[in-house]
């Protein structure tokens, strides 16, 4: 009925296909069929019933020239969603078919994939219709008609073809289904296309065409072969090969075969591993590759083993597979591998040990792989060639197989032990090496060596004679491997008739292979054992004869021979005669030991006879013209000898001062017997020699008045250079040379240096001197040495490059506050807008006159300005070139100021500069038009601030006046002296020793006068020490003027040296305590003021600014003063000095009077006014009338003891939180600062009014305080103490008794080392009596009750301080111990911050009850957070309120509401330094003061 619905073609009178196939697609292959996919979709919105479709495939077969389409009748189709079998059952009826009328059902999963739709007719078939072709005509039979589903896709399309249809109740819209095409050819290439039709009656539609090929045969080229290893007999490999799609390989062939030219193949089948693995997807047809929906290929791994092969052969290998469609057409490319190789020769062929009979040769092989070697041969050379040698015993080291049990490539060490051989024979061996492939294709290198031969003969013999014995000693070493076993000695008289007669020998010593000698038997029998094992060691034996009963006085021939295992010695020794005697042997070993000026001593040794008198005499001859002469007084001793039954002997022989001839000496040994019959041989010597001149002459530094010298002289040999006359003469017409003063001649190096130095003193300056020397020693004068020139030290030369530079500041350059004490700057003027002027020079320095003083001057009758120098590191020696600097006032330059930028750059100025040192002034150097440059600044930069940060710079880098350059210079001509005088110590001490009387005569003169010189030296250094200078006094202007005063009294100022020293120290001691005292004492009374030192209480303010402001006044005026006076006085000083130290006269200093009377002005001005200022120091200094005590500080050691304890406490207490707190509390102890030598407490003295003192102190108590100070001064004070806080927090106060017990000690530590030790006795403690613990508010004053101890006057009580409260308190700062009824002042010397209650004056008005005035007089702004009181305060609480004061601001701060009577604390951050915590109650002022 579905076939009805179908359209008709008009035009022909057919049907049009109710059903069209399309989606054909390849899906699958085997080596005959294919399979493919294909679509039945419904031509319209009718759905057809899949019972009455009929399909055909046709094929064209590819590549086929006229080929047409054919129907295939053995294809079958049927859905996709069920086999094929299903799908027959389905259509055709089952055995069990359904009753009539009812409809088969297709499954879920073919309704699923064909898109069922259910019908609503029960029409079971359509009219039949004229089946079409390809090309619409309708054939008599359709061929390829398919028959309904589930039929033979081949069969006829009749009638009866769908007569057993089942009618079913689904019809679909569309359905998949697949082909089946079985008979195909393989590995060809087909076009395939499907026709349907909905009924017989209808017209056939045909789908796309699909190119598919069957399966393909496997290609060799896929099959990769890889070899695992081999063997001598095996090759193991293994062939991984894709399955072709549809033909999986059956079979994997290997063939093989010799890779020779006429072996034949033969085969080995591979076996598969049981799970193959997948290839890429993809299948090749032809040159195109198809791509299809199916599964990769599988790629499956073959293994085999190829057996009984020959060794060291190589094999060509192929391969090729077997499949459904036949084997494979090619074979793979031919691979060439090679079993197992022969192995190489063996190497490194070595003969380890030699016995007589045998011989080890240690050689080493390489394995080759797979075929480890196994078996070894040795041949001998013979006459014949090389031939087998049996007998052999060979050892190796076992092969080691790999990872894979596989043996790979590797080398082992080998042992051949040789038998049968014959002794004292030259062998040469081969060795062959043969594994499973075979022996080694060559021969090892020969190796050659010879077996043990017998003893060699004996050298020599060293024979101790005897009146009636000979002892023989000799050494011999045994030969490789056959150690000696039998020493003869044969002896006979030396006559015709004489018998030899042997004796045996014994060993008796051994040579170790370290060199060392043992004497032990059971050493000397372990080496002949070891040499006879080893046969590779060699050892030297020691042996002995004794023969005694000889005849006396007869001579006797001696020869010895040995023995070993392989035979006696070739030959005796070489026979040696000796004689029994009486008297001593000849001496032998005579030489020159050394040499002196009069005599040389000499060594020898005689040995000593046996069973006779030693040697006790030694004469010594002297070969004369005719004869040898016996020389006298002969000085002999016997040293320790080297070697047994030898006896060395020292002799001195005295042959007179006569340097340079040579003496020929010969020795005779003497005993009591007589003397020796022959002399020893004949030794030449000589004495010492006469010094050489000094060479190398060179001025190493040079002075005003001296010149430092060096040269080098060696001594001889014995006779060494004692000292040197030197002579000097000045470079001038007429002069003659004299003795230059030079007695300190020393060794630079010491004893035995051969480098000596002088210094040539009483030298004029600036003067040129020609020097000659010499030297002298025992022997006498050397000759002259060559005639040298040297300078002495000159004046400062101010010639030559660079030029001053000139810069203006717009600034005035005052001196800075923080200036070294030794200012020499010129004063800045007072006016900013008059500016200075920067002058930087660049002086070179006289060597040993280094520049003192430099002065400046703008113009010719400008005045000098002094210069200043850069400063120098402590301790180097001043440089060579020295950086000045001058600050010259605007109003003294010579030019007018510009107006202008461009005036100022064409501005240029003229300067005038001088300089001295020792020697005196330089002459005059004029720079006339140097330009003047501005100072340098910055882009965008204020010149102010440019000008400002020069002068910072300025005084940091030019820190060196000219009075320190005069103390270095003293200090260092000290240490000069000095160390002459150690020199001159030890030269006195030389001189002394050797009895050179005028050498003594001329140190002793020199070492008084230098003595003298460090006297004055010292007392100079003393003066002129800057800690010295600087200690403040109040009578040392008064005594220096009257000193000065009384020196310029003198008729002569400086008539002797001690004299000359006390004027130098009185000019240095004036200017510098014009340049330092004064400036130490306004440091003692502002710095010592600022720092509390020396336990100086703080003071109020308003006299400090005050005096301060009086000096800075007095400074100013006074600084011009003493720059113009310095230099001139300095200078003379600086002459005086070189003076001194050199030794010159005196008459010439004379000048130095008028520098003198200049200092004695400037010092008597200084001290009337330091006199006004001194009245308003002593007010600061008035808190020292009041005792001071001072903290106990907690050193290193404390901390260390703490920790310890601590450490202790943790393991013992069984508390939580014990490790944990114990811990932090140790590192908290050592990162906490000490704050015991911050902290005072003053105690002020009875009978003076408190009150008064308080408020010098600068902390006035609060009014409320006013009634315990009226009753503390009318006499209440027994019972308690009174206790005053100083400081700007509360602090605590608590009575302890006086001395601690050994308990309480322990337990103060304790609690120290740890917490809970502290709060459990804090818990345990209870209070006994009166209030015994205070908390007392800044400023105020308290009560305190303290035990009744008797004798208030002897008794004390000692005070415990700590700052927070009675709950809260911080570590005590100290314990202070008090007299009963004293006043205490609690102070902080380190603070800056300081609590002052409101009085209501007319400079500070009335302050609140709530509110807090903060004011900042520090230089910098401060920052200031209030907070609640420590105690009240949460964790993490802010600030109340938060202000930032500028300098000099002041702010009243509200306070929060209710604020009477509470405690607030103020945290204090200023810039640069820690945060300071304040505690203050509302109506008081907070001072942040800059002492800080």
């Amino acid at each position: 009925m579905l076939g009805c619905m179908s359209s008709r073609d008009k035009s022909k009178g057919v049907l049009a296909s109710s059903v069209t196939p399309s989606d054909l697609v390849f899906v699958g292959r085997t080596a005959d069929s294919v399979t493919v996919e294909f679509t039945l979709q419904a031509a319209g919105k009718v759905p057809f019933d899949p019972q009455t479709v009929s399909c055909c495939v046709q094929q064209l077969e590819e590549g086929t020239f006229g080929n047409s389409w054919a129907s295939l009748h053995n294809a079958r189709w049927h859905p996709a969603g069920m086999s094929a079998g299903e799908w027959a059952v389905t259509a055709t009826g089952c055995p069990q078919a359904p009753s009539e009328g009812a409809l088969p059902a297709l499954p879920a999963s073919a309704l699923a994939l064909a898109g069922a739709v259910p019908s609503s007719s029960s029409s079971t078939s359509a009219a039949a219709g004229p089946s079409v072709d390809a090309a619409g005509k309708v054939p008599e039979a359709a061929p390829g008609a398919l028959p309904s589903s589930g039929s033979n896709l081949g069969e006829a399309g009749s009638p009866s073809s769908t007569a057993g249809l089942v009618p079913m109740a689904q019809a679909l819209s569309t359905l998949r289904c697949v082909a089946i095409v079985p008979g195909l050819k393989p590995e060809r290439g087909y076009v395939f296309r499907v026709l349907s039709r909905g009924d017989t009656k209808e017209m056939h539609s045909t789908s796309a065409e699909v190119k598919c090929c069957t399966s393909d045969r496997p290609k060799a080229d896929a099959i990769n072969t890889v070899f695992l290893g081999r063997t001598a007999h095996t090759l193991e490999l293994f062939c991984d090969m894709p399955d072709p799609e549809g033909a999986p390989v059956e079979h994997c062939e290997v063939q093989y075969r010799i890779d020779s030219l006429m072996s034949g193949w033969d085969t080995l089948l591979l076996q598969p591993d049981p799970e193959p693995r997948p290839a890429r997807s993809g299948l090749a047809c032809g040159r195109k590759r198809i791509e299809t929906t199916v599964p990769p290929a599988m790629v499956r791994r073959w293994r085999g083993k190829i057996s009984q092969l020959e060794g060291n052969t190589g094999y060509r290998i192929r391969t090729h597979a077997f499949n459904a469609v036949g084997w494979s057409i090619d074979f793979t490319p031919e691979l060439v591998r090679s079993t197992s190789d022969r192995p190489p020769a063996p190497e490194q062929l070595v003969c380890l040990r030699r016995h007589p009979t045998s011989a080890t040769v240690s050689f080493q092989v390489e394995d080759p792989e797979g075929a480890p070697i196994h078996t070894f041969s040795a041949s001998m050379h013979g006459v014949m060639g090389y031939s087998a040698h049996s007998q052999c015993l060979f050892n190796i080291q076992p092969a080691r197989p790999g990872v894979d049990d596989r043996y790979p490539r590797q080398n082992r060490r080998a042992l051949c032990i040789l038998e049968g051989l014959q002794p004292e024979t030259d062998y040469c061996m081969k060795l062959w090496a043969q594994n499973d492939a075979g022996f080694s294709k060559t021969a090892s290198l020969p190796v050659q060596f010879r077996t043990a031969k017998r003893p060699l003969a004996l050298d020599a013999m060293h024979v101790q004679v005897g009146p009636r014995s000979l002892s023989v000693e000799w050494e011999h070493r045994d030969p490789v491997g056959a150690p000696i076993t039998r020493f003869e000695l044969e002896y006979c008289k030396d006559s015709v008739f004489s018998s030899w007669e042997s004796v045996e020998a014994k060993p008796i010593a051994v040579m170790t292979a370290t060199g060392e000698t043992s004497v032990e038997p059971a050493a000397i029998d372990a080496a002949v054992v070891v040499g006879q094992v080893l046969g590779a060691t060699v050892s030297v034996r020691q042996w002995r004869v004794q023969l005694d009963g000889l005849d006396r006085e007869t001579p006797y021939q001696l020869r010895a021979r040995a023995m070993n295992c392989v035979g006696w010695a070739p030959s005796y020794s070489p026979s040696i005669s000796a004689r029994t005697c009486d008297r001593p042997p000849q001496p032998v070993g005579l030489a020159c030991q050394s040499r002196l000026p009069g005599g040389v001593w000499l060594e020898v040794s005689v040995d000593e006879v046996l069973g006779t008198a030693p040697v006790n005499g030694i004469i010594v001859e002297r070969s004369g013209t005719l004869s040898w002469q016996e020389v006298p007084d002969v000085e002999f001793t016997r040293r320790e000898a080297q070697a047994p039954n030898v006896s060395d002997w020292d002799i001195y022989v005295p042959l007179g001062i006569n340097p340079g001839a040579v003496h020929e000496l010969r020795v005779w040994a003497s005993n009591v017997f007589g003397r020796c019959a022959k002399p020893s041989l004949p030794c030449a010597c000589m004495t010492s020699d006469r010094p050489s001149p000094p060479a190398k002459i060179f001025c190493a530094s040079r002075l005003p008045h001296a010149l430092h010298l060096e040269w080098a002289a060696p001594d001889p040999e014995g006779a060494p250079v004692w000292r040197f006359e030197v002579q000097c003469r000045k470079e001038a017409a007429f002069s003659s040379w004299a003795p230059a003063f030079a007695t300190d001649t020393i060794r630079r190096g010491g004893a035995g240096d051969e480098n000596w130095q002088a210094v040539l003193e009483q030298l004029d300056s600036a003067a040129l001197y020609r020097v000659c020397m010499r030297a002298v020693s025992e022997v006498g004068f050397s000759d002259w040495s060559p005639e040298v020139v040297f300078e002495t030290s000159g004046l400062p030369q101010l010639l030559g490059p660079p030029p001053p530079l000139c810069r203006r500041l717009e600034v005035a350059l005052p001196v800075p506050t923080s200036a070294p004490a030794t200012s020499s700057l010129a004063p800045a003027p007072a006016s900013v807008e008059d500016g200075s002027y920067l002058v930087d020079l660049q002086l070179d320095d006289p060597e040993g006159a280094p520049v003192l003083a430099c002065m400046v001057r703008c113009r010719d009758s400008g005045p000098w300005i002094l210069a200043r120098r850069q400063a120098l590191t402590p301790g180097t020696p001043v440089p060579t070139m020295g950086h000045w600097r001058a600050v010259l006032p605007l109003n003294q330059a010579a030019v007018p100021s510009p107006r202008g930028a461009a005036q100022q750059q064409q501005q240029r100025i003229a300067v005038s500069v001088r300089a001295a040192n020792a020697v005196g002034w330089s002459r005059v150097q004029d720079h006339r038009g140097l330009p003047l440059r501005a100072a340098a600044a910055a882009d965008g930069e204020n010149p102010s601030f440019a000008a400002a940060a020069e002068a910072n710079a300025s005084a940091e880098r030019f820190g060196c006046g000219t009075l320190d350059l005069v103390s270095v210079e003293v200090h260092r001509t000290l240490a000069t002296q000095q160390d002459a005088q150690e020199r001159l110590r030890a030269l006195l001490d030389e001189a002394t020793e050797r009895g050179d009387q005028e050498h003594v005569t001329a140190l002793s003169a020199h070492s008084h006068k230098v003595r003298e010189r460090i006297q004055v030296l010292q007392e100079v250094a003393q003066q002129v020490d800057p800690e010295m200078a600087s200690s403040p006094g109040e009578d040392q202007g008064t005594l220096l003027t009257t000193q000065l005063q009384a020196a310029m009294q003198r008729k002569t100022l400086v008539p002797t040296a001690p004299v000359a020293a006390t004027v130098l120290s009185l000019l240095l001691r004036g200017y510098m305590w014009l340049e330092r005292s004064w400036r130490a004492e306004l440091r003692t009374m502002s710095g010592d003021i600022a720092k509390v030192k020396d336990s100086i209480p703080e003071s109020g303010g308003g006299v400090l600014v005050q005096w301060v402001s009086q000096h800075q006044a007095w400074s100013e005026t006074f600084d011009r003063r003493v720059g113009e006076a310095l230099p001139e006085g300095l200078s003379r000083a600086a002459q005086l000095l070189a003076t001194l130290a050199s030794g010159l006269k005196l008459e010439l200093l004379e000048t130095v009077r008028s520098d003198l009377e200049a200092c004695h002005t400037l010092v008597s001005a200084a001290e009337r006014q330091l006199r006004r200022l001194r009245h308003s120091h002593r007010l600061l200094c008035a808190a020292q009338q009041s005792s001071c005590h001072n903290f106990e500080r907690k050193g290193v050691l404390r901390k260390i003891e703490t920790t310890a304890l601590g450490i202790v406490t943790m393991m013992v207490l069984p508390l939580p939180g014990t490790l944990e707190l114990g811990t932090t509390h140790i590192g908290m102890l050592w990162l906490e600062g000490d704050t015991a030598n911050s902290h005072v407490a003053v105690e002020h003295p009875s009978g003076i009014p408190l009150g008064p003192m308080l408020e010098r102190l600068g902390s006035s108590p609060p009014p409320r305080a006013a009634v315990i100070i009226a009753g503390w001064a009318n006499g209440g004070h027994r019972g308690v103490v009174c206790v005053h806080n100083a400081t700007p927090r509360r602090i605590v106060v608590n009575v302890l008794p006086t001395e601690d017990t050994f308990a309480s000690k322990a337990v103060a530590k304790l609690s120290e080392a740890h917490p809970f030790v502290k709060w459990g006795t804090a818990a345990m403690t209870t209070k006994e009596g009166g209030d015994s613990v205070v908390v007392i508010p800044p400023t105020d004053v308290s009560l305190l009750q303290v035990p009744d101890v008797g004798d208030q006057l002897q008794k004390k009580v000692r005070l415990e301080f700590s700052y927070g409260t009675q709950t809260r308190s911080s570590k005590a700062v100290g314990h202070a111990l008090v007299s009963p009824g004293s006043a205490v002042s609690f102070m902080c010397l380190d603070t800056c911050l300081q609590v002052s209650n409101d009085e209501g004056s007319a400079e500070n008005c009335t302050v609140e009850e709530s509110t807090l005035r903060l004011c900042n007089n520090d230089l910098t702004s401060v920052s200031c957070g209030i907070y609640r009181a420590p105690e009240l305060q949460k964790h993490f609480e802010g600030a109340i309120v938060t202000h930032q004061l500028e300098a000099g601001a002041q702010k009243q701060v509200p306070l929060p509401q209710p604020c009477i009577g509470r405690i607030f604390q103020v945290d204090v951050q200023r810039q640069g330094k820690s945060k300071e915590v304040a505690e203050v109650r509302p109506g008081q002022v907070l001072i942040v003061e800059g002492c800080g």
